[in-house]
Order: C-alpha cells, then sequence, then structure tokens
C-alpha cells in the first residue's frame, strides 16, 4: 500500500496480480467436493479439532463405538458428528474456549481495564463461542478465544496478552527476517516468511520465545501449503496456505458477527 501510494506501483496492476491469483484458487476450490474440503480442514487441525488427552482424542465414536468422528459445520457452527449418523446422533461442538456446560456466569463480563487504551475488557458470549473485546463499541478490538484455554482462569493480564496479538517475537538469525505469534479462532500460529505455521496444543503459545518459534518452523517447514502465491519485489516468496485461509474466514466471521 506504501508503494502504491507513493506512485511506485500502479494500483490496478496490483489488483490484477492479486485478482487472477485469487480466482485461480476459488475456481480450483469450487471444483472440490465439500466433504473432501472438510477432510482436510479436519486433517490439518486435528491438534484443536481433538484434545491431547488420549481419552479424547481418539476419533472412535464415544457413544455407538462403531462410527468414527467427523468434522461438520452447520447454521450454529462447527461441531464433530459420527460418520453412523442418522443411527448414532452423537455431535460435540468445536468452539471457542473451554467452558463448563453447567457454568452459570452472566456475560459479557467485565475483566478489568486494559492498560493500553483506558478501556474495559470484556468477556463475551457468541453463537461461536466465548471472545474478548476491548471497549463495548462493536468496532472494538476482539479476540476469540482458543478451545485449550479454560474461559474459567482467564484473568486482566491473560486478557490482555491474547488482545495484544498479533506480535513480533524478534527476526529469524538466519534470514533477519520477522517472525510474528497471532491468534485466531482455530489457535495460534506464527507468521514468517509469508507463511503461517500452527502452535500446536502443547505449546502454552502466550509464553512462546523467539527460540521456541524457529523451532516450530524448521519442523514444520512445509506445513499447510497450497500453493506459491509469487515472488515480492524483496525477492521473497510468498504462499497461500490453510491456516491463512482459515483466519481470513475467521476475522470476515467476527466482523459480520459485530456488525449484526
Amino acid at each position: 500500500m506504501d508503494l502504491i501510494s507513493n506512485g511506485k506501483i500502479n494500483w490496478k496492476e496490483v489488483l490484477h496480480q492479486f485478482w487472477f491469483l485469487f480466482i485461480d484458487n476459488v475456481n480450483s476450490v469450487k471444483k472440490l467436493e465439500f466433504t473432501e474440503v472438510l477432510k482436510v480442514i479436519s486433517c490439518e487441525m486435528e491438534n484443536y479439532i481433538f484434545s491431547s488427552d488420549k481419552s479424547e482424542s481418539s476419533r472412535v465414536c464415544p457413544v455407538c463405538n462403531d462410527g468414527t468422528l467427523e468434522l461438520n459445520i452447520s447454521k450454529n457452527g462447527i461441531f464433530l458428528g459420527c460418520s453412523k449418523y442418522p443411527e448414532c446422533k452423537y455431535t460435540k461442538n468445536v468452539g471457542s474456549g473451554i467452558v463448563d456446560d453447567t457454568d452459570n456466569t452472566q456475560y459479557p463480563k467485565i475483566l478489568g481495564i486494559d492498560a493500553a487504551t483506558g478501556q474495559e475488557i470484556y468477556l463475551k458470549k457468541g453463537p461461536y463461542g466465548l471472545y474478548l473485546q476491548i471497549g463495548n463499541d462493536k468496532s472494538g478490538k476482539r479476540a476469540a478465544i482458543p478451545k485449550n484455554i479454560d474461559a474459567n482462569l482467564l484473568d486482566l493480564q491473560m486478557a490482555e496478552k491474547i488482545l495484544s496479538l498479533p506480535i513480533s517475537l524478534g527476526t529469524h538469525p538466519d534470514t533477519g527476517q520477522e517472525i510474528k505469534l497471532g491468534l485466531g479462532k482455530f489457535g495460534a500460529y506464527i507468521l514468517y516468511g509469508g507463511k503461517y505455521f500452527s502452535v500446536k496444543n502443547e505449546h502454552n503459545f502466550l509464553d512462546i520465545s523467539i527460540e521456541n518459534a524457529i523451532n516450530i518452523i524448521a519442523n514444520n517447514s512445509t506445513s499447510g501449503v497450497i500453493k506459491s502465491l509469487g515472488i515480492t519485489e524483496d525477492n521473497k516468496e510468498v504462499f497461500l496456505t490453510l491456516i491463512m485461509i482459515l483466519q481470513k474466514i475467521d476475522h470476515a466471521l467476527y466482523d459480520y458477527l459485530g456488525a449484526k
């Protein structure tokens, strides 16, 4: 955008390049069956959909013990359902924030005052789970609470950390490129060199160091990469990844809900 505003790049050319890459991706996805897309998402997001606890990580339906748990989408959000449906009607919500079904907490709940803005931080409950919001205005910054965080233990300090994301962790010692830590509805991620790397459940993402991030990048160098989008002017390759798409969907969804 800076190059466009400075007159160094024609905005029509930038839009032209973006559109054809974008429409190619859209057309390629349109050819896929919906069930195929769900299977890929389920596989890529396994560490977020299924708990690391062995009793919950199994895909075997806990009710009929015959079917397998599959990712599905309804008007009320994402859920796991038994492959033996309609014989077996077991379902389990895949939402944001761990909340006891018997929780009688009244929402919205004020956690305290945000030091950066001086506004109140609210813990709110929406159709897709719990989320944080700075101020009570619909335009206030929001952040979904990942399913591996116990919302009942959420305090002001933790809320401020979550709302501060994305943040820079530092630069990669080999390339000098910036490494960022971000958070979406499906969990934390590392952004480096135009690529997104999932942060697994075993990491406490709020305490991730630059060393942790470098290890995640090294161990997942091609994780979730769908295709290359090309080379930037400063000779950096940019990739389209599954988690990138999910993060965009997540932001669009919360913007939409906030406008309702």
